[in-house]
């Protein structure tokens, strides 16, 4: 599976330096990945603070084949999402805000988890 993905990212980048979209040297460097490919690894972290544990799925594609394909897009998308209304970097981004944000006394706050 990891093979047959990493001709197919293989396939897109080529298919991008043929359409003159990327460069040959972005075109090499998309087309760098480990010979196989390392399939995705899957796993969980368990949030303990849960009455019934359950776990956050995690997929780490470190060393992958769509790993640099998925690097390549984030970069220019960072500046877009940094300069949202609704970013938040991280926790201590999270805390920060919350603490500088002034509410009425009569606002309800709400807190939401999404199931599927």
């Amino acid at each position: 599976m990891a093979l047959e993905t990493s001709q197919k990212a293989k396939g897109i980048s080529n298919a991008l330096h043929h359409g003159d979209h990327i460069d040959e040297m972005t075109k090499k460097w998309l087309s760098l990945t480990r010979n196989p490919p390392r399939i995705p690894v899957f796993y969980s972290l368990t949030k303990i603070h849960k009455p019934n544990p359950v776990g956050r799925p995690i997929i780490s594609d470190c060393e992958g084949p769509t790993e640099r394909i998925s690097s390549y897009v984030d970069h220019p998308l960072q500046p877009i999402a940094k300069i949202q209304k609704s970013y938040l970097k991280d926790t201590t981004d999270v805390l920060n805000f919350i603490e500088k944000t002034k509410v009425a006394k009569d606002t309800i706050f709400v807190s939401m988890d999404v199931d599927f």
